[in-house]
C-alpha cells in the first residue's frame, strides 16, 4: 500500500517538474527563431523566413504572412529584430550548385512589444504563454505486422523527433505518456489503434493535458506514413486522415490541429473554414453516444441492419475489425469522410469486373467494412491487384493470419 502510494507521488511530482519546465522553455523562445543558412550571405533571407515563424508561434495562425497589412511588413523584419548572430552546426545544406555544404544557423531576438503591437494593429490576438497548456500526445505504429505504443522512453523515434521539432517552433509544449502499468491498464493496444475516444479520455485524465492528440500510424515502405489523427479537447474532437506523408509533414499536420484548437476562441479573423469545422466538430461530440442513420448508398442493406451498422458521431473506432468473414473478401476502407467519399466508394466497387455482391458490414466514423462475393475464376489476389491501380486507394499493411482480410487508406480525388 505504501509503495503504491510513493509512486503515485513520484509520477505525480516528475509530471509537474515536466510541465513547469516545458511552459517555461515554451514562454522563453516565444519571440526567438532559428533558422539555417548556407552563409552570412543570406542574412536577409534569414531574418525574413525567422520573422515568419515567430509571427506564426505568436499568434498561433500558419498563414499570419498572408494577412493583409502584415504581408507587406514581412519583407522589413529588420524593423522588429534586436539581436542576431551565427552559430555552427553539424547540419548541412544545398549549395546553389547543389552540393552538400556545412549549414549555419543564424539565430535572432525579435521585439516583443513591436510584434504585439503589430498584431494588434491588424486584429490578430496574441497567443500568450500562459494559454499554451502541455499537449498529451499519444502514438500507436504499425510496422511490419506489429503494433507499437509509443512515449516518453521513445524519443528517438522519428515521429517522435519530428513531432518535438515542430512543436518547438512553434511553442507548443508537448507531453508524452509514460506507458507504465497504469497506462497500459488504462488504455490498451486495442483501444489505442481504434482511436476510442471516451477511453484515450479516461486514460489521459492523470496528465491533466490542455488538450489530447492521438494517432494510429501505418509505416510504409518507402517511410512515409498513413493513417489517422485524434484531436481532444473540452467539447471538442476532430480527426484528419493523411496518407504517405513524411514524419516531419505528419507532425506538422498533428500540431496545427492543436494550435487551431487553442486559438480558436482568440482569434476573431481565424480562417472561417478552420472556425466551421470546429464548430461542427464540437456539435457533433456534444452527446459522444448520438448516432445517425447511415447514408443511403445503393450497397446492400441486409448486413448493415444485421450487424447494426451506424455512423457514430466519433473518430473512427473499427480498428481493428474482426477479419474472419464467410465471403470471399473482408475489405476495410479507411479516411472515408462524408457522404460523397462513401458514395465513391459505392460505386468503385460495384464497378469492379470481378466483384459480384458487396455486402456493408460495418461503418464507425470514417471507416467502412464491405464483405465483398467475388465471381466465378475471380480471386482474392486479382481483386487486390485491381484495387492497388486505383489511384484513390493506399494499401495498408495486411494482418497476420488473416487471408481473406484487405485493408486500404481512401485517400479520395
Amino acid at each position: 500500500m505504501f509503495s503504491r502510494q510513493l509512486t503515485f507521488i513520484l509520477t505525480s511530482f516528475l509530471l509537474l517538474i515536466s510541465l513547469i519546465a516545458t511552459t517555461a522553455s515554451a514562454a522563453s523562445d516565444l519571440y526567438q527563431a532559428k533558422v539555417l543558412v548556407r552563409s552570412t550571405a543570406e542574412q536577409d533571407e534569414g531574418m525574413r523566413e525567422g520573422f515568419i515563424k515567430v509571427l506564426q508561434k505568436v499568434s498561433g495562425q500558419e498563414d499570419i504572412a498572408n494577412k493583409p497589412g502584415i504581408a507587406e511588413v514581412v519583407n522589413t523584419p529588420d524593423m522588429y529584430i534586436v539581436q542576431f548572430g551565427f552559430e555552427s552546426t553539424d547540419e548541412t545544406t544545398l549549395s546553389s550548385d547543389g552540393v552538400e555544404v556545412p549549414a549555419k544557423q543564424m539565430v535572432m531576438q525579435f521585439d516583443k512589444k513591436a510584434i504585439e503591437r503589430l498584431l494588434k494593429d491588424h486584429n490578430v490576438s496574441v497567443w500568450q504563454p500562459t494559454e499554451r497548456p502541455n499537449t498529451l500526445v499519444w502514438l500507436i505504429q504499425s510496422a511490419s505486422g506489429r503494433r507499437t505504443q509509443l512515449g516518453e522512453s521513445d524519443s528517438q523515434h522519428p515521429l517522435l523527433q519530428a513531432l518535438t521539432k515542430e512543436s518547438k517552433q512553434k511553442a507548443m509544449p508537448l507531453l508524452w505518456p509514460l506507458l507504465d502499468l497504469e497506462d497500459a491498464a488504462a488504455l490498451d493496444e486495442v483501444d489505442m489503434w481504434g482511436l476510442y475516444a471516451d477511453t484515450i479520455r479516461a486514460a489521459s485524465q492523470r496528465y491533466n493535458p490542455g488538450a489530447i492528440l492521438a494517432a494510429r500510424v501505418y509505416a510504409e515502405e518507402d517511410k512515409t506514413f498513413s493513417g489517422r489523427w485524434l484531436l481532444l479537447g473540452d467539447n471538442t474532437q476532430k480527426s484528419k486522415s493523411f496518407s504517405k506523408l513524411s514524419a516531419e509533414d505528419l507532425a506538422a499536420m498533428g500540431i496545427k490541429l492543436a494550435a487551431n484548437y487553442y486559438t480558436a476562441d482568440l482569434q476573431d479573423t481565424l480562417n472561417a473554414d478552420e472556425t466551421l469545422a470546429n464548430a461542427e466538430q464540437s456539435t457533433a461530440v456534444s452527446s459522444t453516444t448520438t448516432e445517425q442513420q447511415i447514408p443511403s448508398t445503393g450497397l446492400d442493406s441486409e448486413a448493415a441492419l444485421t450487424n447494426g451498422s451506424e455512423l457514430s458521431s466519433t473518430a473512427s473506432t473499427s480498428l481493428p475489425v474482426p477479419m474472419a468473414t464467410s465471403h470471399d473478401v473482408r475489405l476495410a476502407v479507411d479516411g472515408v469522410e462524408g457522404i460523397d467519399a462513401f458514395a465513391d466508394i459505392n460505386q468503385l466497387l460495384k464497378n469492379l469486373t470481378e466483384v459480384k455482391a458487396v455486402h456493408l458490414v460495418k461503418v464507425s466514423g470514417a471507416m467502412v467494412v464491405f464483405d465483398i462475393d467475388l465471381k466465378e475464376n475471380r480471386s482474392k489476389d486479382k481483386l487486390v491487384a485491381r484495387l492497388n491501380r486505383e489511384a484513390r486507394l493506399n494499401m495498408l499493411p495486411p494482418q497476420a493470419g488473416a487471408d481473406r482480410f484487405v485493408q486500404y487508406q481512401w485517400v479520395g480525388q
